[in-house]
């Protein structure tokens, strides 16, 4: 599966990219409970598995980059918007 690029755009209306690889995807997976191809086909979709995907994908970033993340409901206190696209389709 390829790699899944997120835009966030957060309350400040500053935009981030953030990449979901192999890491964010098998996360996503585990916690979920569900494939991540299943997940974002058809009348599947729920909102917080986009979410979720992409606060993983900021936080391990933000880990990654000698940073502290937040818990996922204290990160969705700080955005406004989170979009798929400008990469590969999470199917």
């Amino acid at each position: 599966m390829a790699t899944i690029n997120l835009t966030i755009v957060r309350d400040d209306g500053s935009r981030d990219i953030v990449t979901a690889g192999p890491k964010q995807q098998i996360a996503f997976e585990k916690a979920r409970k569900k494939g991540l191809g299943s997940a974002f086909s058809g009348d599947n979709l729920y909102v917080e598995d986009l979410y979720w995907l992409a606060w993983r994908a900021d936080t391990d970033a933000t880990v990654k980059n000698g940073g502290t993340g937040l818990l996922f409901d204290a990160w969705l206190d700080t955005i406004a918007d989170v979009e798929a696209g400008g990469g590969a389709d999470p199917t």
